[in-house]
């Protein structure tokens, strides 16, 4: 699990500053010449915590804990034209003397083409995909994994209207939407769980979808780097006063050039997610198959690294 984090924090950390730190492309010695339709914005953090002990009367078990978070916005903008993508990754993990167990796990893609008909209104098609990176277990003691990578995977992709203001934010609209959930592990597939048939590796849906993004900086100096993510689906064929919600909140605090305070929150309800309850603390399930709200939340601070290949206003 520990070599299953630092290879996650090197490919994430990494690989991304390779794709996004190359030089630029010289531009002609011209006044005039033509800026660039593509801006890319790349903000990661590593965050790490060590402790130990030696003939501590208190007593305490040695530990650490690390997690890396990263979010990458590429977009492009000409004419009337434009492509908007945001991509999310995250993974945490803690070790103890008893073992190592995964805290934090998420890879997500956003993807939108908006065609431009007004001020503010777009004609637009979206794709967001996301997943994880390892396998993800019950408890330290448990054996077999109750997630992996792409089971549960999740693509959404429809066609709709953006209203956007400014580069800050966007709602995305769309009446027809496809979502499509993948269990690709035999195991998990027969247990049916993440909402697909018991036996079946793939469930789809059709509905609407509404995708809201805020995304901000803040203080003289932009210390501040703010985003929410909001993502509703209604499934039109299957209880549609179901909503599924996806909410997602990530801040930057930069401290100074190399330092930074991560905060995120993460909000998920699925009704096509199942939970087994103990209620009573009694050590026996007494309520099952029963959709629950999850929620998840991360502070720390870190070392940060920020890339942008053009100046922030």
């Amino acid at each position: 699990m520990i070599k299953h984090f630092i290879a996650s924090a090197v490919c994430m950390l990494g690989c991304s500053f390779q794709i996004f730190a190359q030089d630029e492309p010289a531009q002609p010695d011209s006044a005039a010449a033509v800026e660039s339709p593509w801006t890319f914005r790349y903000n990661a953090a590593l965050t790490l915590t060590q402790t130990s002990f030696s003939n501590w009367q208190a007593g305490g078990e040695n530990t650490w804990a690390g997690n890396v978070l990263m979010q990458s916005n590429i977009n492009y903008k000409k004419g009337n034209n434009s492509w908007d993508n945001l991509i999310l990754g995250n993974y945490g993990i803690v070790s103890r003397e008893s073992g190592a167990f995964k805290t934090d796990d998420r890879f997500e893609i956003n993807s939108r083409y908006d065609r431009k008909t007004s001020e503010h209104w777009n004609l637009s098609a979206l794709i967001n995909f996301r997943t994880q990176f390892m396998d993800g277990f019950a408890d330290e003691a448990a054996i077999d994994p109750i997630s992996r990578w792409l089971a549960p995977a999740y693509g959404v992709a429809g066609l709709g209207f953006t209203y956007k203001k400014g580069k800050i934010f966007n709602v995305y609209l769309s009446p027809v939407t496809a979502k499509l959930t993948v269990v690709n592990d035999e195991r998990l597939s027969n247990l049916g769980v993440f909402g697909v048939t018991a036996g079946e590796r793939t469930r789809w849906e059709g509905g609407g979808y509404l995708n809201m993004i805020y995304q901000n900086q803040f203080l003289k100096n932009k210390n501040i780097d703010f985003l929410t993510k909001l993502d509703l689906f209604s499934n039109y064929f299957e209880n549609p006063l179901a909503i599924d919600v996806n909410w997602e909140t990530i801040i930057f605090y930069k401290i100074n050039k190399y330092f930074t305070v991560n905060l995120a929150f993460h909000l998920i309800y699925d009704e096509d997610i199942r939970f087994n309850l103990d209620t009573n603390g009694d050590g026996q399930i007494d309520r099952t198959n029963v959709p629950r709200t999850q929620f998840r939340n991360l502070f720390g601070l870190g070392i940060s690294y920020t890339f942008t290949n053009k100046k922030e206003g």
